[in-house]
């Protein structure tokens, strides 16, 4: 097998081993956090009247609880009352309760949840997008070492305490880079590990300068993790580069939030066995990609189809916007320089004239695309443009508004506003003049900053009530293309028919 080959198998292993014990770390961390009972770690001599040992895994190290103590009062877990130690400390009795614990231990559920969805996201992620697993594991590790540290379980605590900074570390030190950056990153990674093996070794002898390598190792899980995220989001805008920000499908997220609370009710309301909910789990993440294609596939496409709609209709202006610029920056400047030029040679005026009228072709065709009125003097003017180049003999169209607004950007209604505006607008007269057969089509109404009220008004062949329906089976989607510009920028939109016509009403407030 190719080195290459094996580098990526390696590569690929190593992630999957990370995002399935960050997850089921991030499990532990939530059961803990939910009814964990939160260990002393305390072994009294066998006479019961002083402390043998203390282990820095359990609450009492931290307050302040060592060998050789004497105990004035204490009462085990089974008692009433719970877990209760009272020593002599340079002659003043100090009391240690397992309340304060158990209460810190339940507070740490956000921190528990924090990681039980970046755990099931770092494995989502293995198969969908892998290179978001490790942040989404670095993450998930950092929040679970707390409520873990909390239930003071020596194994599991260590384990997870230990590869919060140990994994963002190791992913630092194997980055490419230039020689000096890499050499420095491969010096922060032999440090992590250092420091990671002498307080795995004070922790298990319970050394003296446990305290001050647990500060050092607490500091260097956040800072490290900070710094893989900052890899993937920061760096990327320092190197004018784009961020390649992934997120996993919609129904991605809402599975993954079921499937954890699903789990949840297993095990707490349930009482099922906790080991086989958390593997069944497991289980459905690792396989939740494949079953969203298979059979998720319409649930994703209706939770955002409303989001689609409103992109490809953004996305369709902006292209009509493009070429319209396109048409006149280019086509037309050349084609006009030409025509000035012919028009210098006598024995070419009709080749002339029919350059002029493909000019005008061109225009007309650019201006029907964006009108340049629209985005220059607002949408009062654009409607009256509209009802200009719409009037013909047979049918005029007539313009009648109270223009309460300026050509500044800031006295004018939002610019999304009077686009959807326009093109209802424009939708509606060429409905009349195609469809209706009207001899006469009125835009009244009032424009302000805060206000859009607009009324179109035909007096042809009143529009009936399927006519929407009716017009989506002949192919044209008129009526529907209004309604959603409408609601895209939140307003009001009613169409009503009659024998003397049809009138579309628009209202928009701020």
């Amino acid at each position: 097998m190719p080195p290459r080959a094996i580098g990526y198998r390696l590569r690929r292993g190593g992630l999957t081993v990370i995002a399935i014990g960050a997850f089921v770390l991030a499990v532990l961390a939530t059961s803990a956090a939910f009814d964990g009972y939160p260990q002393p770690g305390v072994e009294p001599s066998g006479d019961g009247r002083s402390i043998a040992a203390v282990s820095p895994s359990g609450f009492a190290w931290g307050s302040g609880v060592k060998p050789g103590q004497r105990v004035l009062a204490f009462r085990s877990e089974i008692e009433p009352g719970g877990w209760y130690l009272e020593v002599e400390v340079h002659g003043v009795a100090q009391p240690i309760s397992a309340a304060v614990a158990e209460t810190a231990l339940r507070g740490s559920l956000p921190a528990a949840i924090v990681a039980l969805l970046a755990g099931g996201l770092a494995v989502v992620f293995l198969r969908t997008n892998r290179r978001w697993v490790l942040p989404a594991a670095c993450v998930a590790l950092l929040a679970a070492s707390t409520p873990l540290e909390l239930l003071g379980e020596p194994q599991l605590s260590t384990a997870s305490m230990a590869a919060a900074p140990l994994v963002p570390s190791l992913w630092l030190a194997t980055r490419r880079g230039r020689l000096p950056l890499r050499a420095l990153a491969v010096a922060l990674g032999v440090a992590a590990v250092t420091l990671v093996a002498a307080w795995v070794a004070a922790r298990a002898s319970a050394d003296a300068g446990y305290d001050d390598l647990e500060r050092a190792r607490s500091l260097l899980a956040v800072w490290a993790t900070l710094a893989v995220l900052a890899a993937y989001t920061l760096m990327p805008l320092v190197r004018r580069e784009p961020i390649h920000l992934a997120r996993p499908a919609l129904v991605d997220a809402v599975l993954l939030a079921v499937i954890a609370g699903l789990a949840l009710l297993g095990v707490y309301v349930l009482l099922l066995p906790a080991a086989l909910v958390w593997v069944v789990a497991l289980l459905a993440l690792l396989a939740l990609p494949g079953l969203r294609r298979a059979w998720f596939w319409r649930l994703g496409d209706a939770l955002v189809a409303d989001i689609r709609r409103e992109a490809a209709e953004e996305a369709f202006e902006a292209e009509r916007a493009r070429m319209a610029r396109e048409l006149h920056d280019v086509p037309l400047q050349e084609l006009t320089g030409v025509i000035r030029r012919l028009e210098l040679v006598p024995e070419a005026r009709a080749e002339s004239d029919q350059l002029r009228r493909v000019a005008g072709h061109l225009r007309a065709v650019a201006t029907e695309l964006r009108p340049p009125v629209l985005d220059d003097l607002g949408l009062p003017s654009a409607l009256e443009f509209l009802a200009e180049r719409s009037t013909t003999d047979a049918v005029a169209v007539a313009v009648a508004l109270k223009d309460a607004t300026g050509i500044d950007r800031d006295h004018r209604p939002p610019p999304a506003v009077e686009l959807a505006a326009f093109r209802i607008a424009q939708e509606a007269v060429s409905n009349a003049l195609r469809h209706a057969r009207a001899s006469s089509v009125a835009i009244r109404g009032a424009i302000a900053p805060d206000v859009v009220e607009l009324e179109i008004a035909d007096d042809g062949v009143g529009i009936g009530r399927n006519a929407g329906r009716e017009a989506a089976q002949r192919g044209r989607l008129g009526l529907a293309s209004m309604r959603r510009r409408a609601e895209a920028i939140d307003a009001d939109l009613a169409v009503t028919g009659s024998d003397a016509g049809t009138t579309i009403r628009l209202t928009w407030r701020r």
